[in-house]
């Protein structure tokens, strides 16, 4: 409705199609709450024709500078816990968790008799990767446990709110990071299947909240006039921080490892530290995130230029 309004510069016509879309989305019985909000919508634009677009509205204005800082931050907080490294090196990681690959990488050569090298045979079989076959099949259990979180987000997005599923979406993603590092602790007594327990646990709870809530929050905090040059920052932002956690990944997962025979099959220490990246990423969004569920964009745009997230948390 709102696109329809700076479409047709409010006139008329471009309000009466506003009005239809409206009534389409929430139905009949709403039909006073519709046409106040187009005429506010309408007023508010017609204010803000003076104001300017693009980098200078975003510079200019405290409550979008607040609101784009929250949302390069919630961009940048999805990358930083570590989601693409899984999605990019789940088969990688699966194998790293199979003993073959441990005795490969790091085993002890045993002695080569004169016999066995006459002959062509070693004493050490090395590492086929064709065995890790099944891993790579079993990375696709990985990408499906992630569309079942996104589609369990999808249904619960609008009833629970923006702020709630995503701080319950990075609790049970940074539990899930934990169990995870914990699996590739040398000498830990769990299952072989822990590594992939832990990463379908993540990806369900990383889709049904923080898969999805940055791109919601960005599309609905920003002014019109500012909106596209602020999507378009965040963006690039996520992509940035993409690009940082997937071609350090290796390098970090072999530093922090707590295992210095062999840290490349025991990278536990990365996924901690993403698991403390989520869990800060936690305590900042409790305080300073608004709840936007519910509220127009001239309502948003109050809450950041009063700087009332707390308040706001309780609409």
């Amino acid at each position: 409705p709102r696109y329809l309004l700076l479409r047709g510069s409010g006139d008329d016509a471009s309000q009466r199609k506003a009005m239809v879309v409206l009534a389409m989305l929430r139905g009949k019985a709403n039909a006073e709450a519709s046409r106040k909000e187009v005429r506010e919508s309408t007023q508010a634009m017609e204010a803000s024709q003076g104001s300017g677009s693009g980098l200078s509205a975003v510079f200019r204005s405290r409550g979008v500078r607040r609101a784009l800082l929250l949302g390069c931050s919630l961009q940048a907080l999805q990358q930083l816990t570590g989601i693409n490294t899984l999605m990019y090196y789940s088969a990688t990681l699966l194998q790293m968790s199979s003993g073959k690959a441990e005795s490969a990488l790091c085993g002890e050569p045993e002695p080569v008799l004169a016999a066995d090298v006459a002959a062509g045979v070693g004493a050490v079989e090395e590492f086929d990767p064709l065995e890790g076959v099944s891993e790579i099949c079993m990375s696709s259990v990985v990408a499906f446990a992630q569309l079942v979180g996104t589609l369990g987000g999808m249904v619960t997005v609008d009833k629970l709110g923006r702020k709630p599923l995503l701080l319950l979406s990075l609790s049970g993603a940074a539990l899930a990071l934990v169990l995870l590092g914990t699996s590739f602790h040398p000498g830990t007594p769990l299952p072989a299947s822990t590594p992939l327990v832990g990463m379908v646990l993540y990806l369900i709870s990383f889709g049904f909240g923080t898969a999805q809530i940055p791109w919601i929050v960005n599309a609905e905090i920003y002014p019109m006039g500012a909106k596209s040059t602020c999507v378009a920052i965040a963006t690039a932002v996520n992509w940035i921080a993409n690009f940082f956690v997937a071609a350090t990944f290796l390098d970090l997962a072999e530093g922090l490892s707590t295992d210095s025979t062999c840290p490349m099959v025991h990278p536990d220490g990365i996924f901690w530290l993403y698991a403390t990246i989520g869990s800060v990423g936690f305590v900042a969004l409790v305080r300073h995130m608004p709840e936007t569920k519910g509220l127009s964009l001239e309502e948003i745009s109050a809450v950041f230029e009063g700087g009332g997230g707390r308040d706001a948390s309780r609409t």
